[in-house]
């Protein structure tokens, strides 16, 4: 005899999926097959034969169907991503011409800011050079 939890561990699915399968699927032919005690459920070997076999119960078309089916989509997948891929590269191309537009219209614009500030500080200089000699010139 075997619990419910044990069984589970067993086979590697869950307590739940193991009362699922007494309580609804094979509830007929596992009734025989199951006591309780001190409540817990407990399992002969036969039971536990029926529900190990109901697990491990592979559908082969539908398997197959499931691989067919996935290597279509993973095929379709490949093809998205690759194109998704192209056009990221194609976007990355584009920004990376913007900003060496954007660069030199940087650097031209501090240029420029440059030679007012020169301009600027000649004008004041002339200014301040045109006070000095009108000041003498009129002594």
């Amino acid at each position: 005899m075997i619990t419910v939890s044990q069984l589970a561990k067993e086979i590697g699915v869950s307590p739940q999926s193991i009362y699922k399968k007494v309580n609804y699927t094979l509830s007929e032919s596992l009734k025989i097959h199951i006591t309780k005690e001190s409540g817990k459920t407990l399992i002969d070997t036969k039971g536990e034969a029926i529900l190990k076999k109901s697990f491990n119960k592979p559908l082969p078309n539908v398997q197959q169907q499931f691989n067919n089916n996935s290597t279509t989509e993973n095929t379709l997948l490949y093809e998205a991503l690759i194109k998704q891929l192209e056009e990221k590269d194609n976007q990355l191309k584009a920004k990376d011409s913007q900003i060496d537009k954007l660069q030199i219209l940087l650097d031209n614009s501090q240029q420029l800011h440059h030679t007012e500030q020169k301009k600027s500080l000649l004008l004041e200089h002339d200014k301040t050079n045109n006070k000095f000699t009108t000041w003498f010139k009129n002594l």
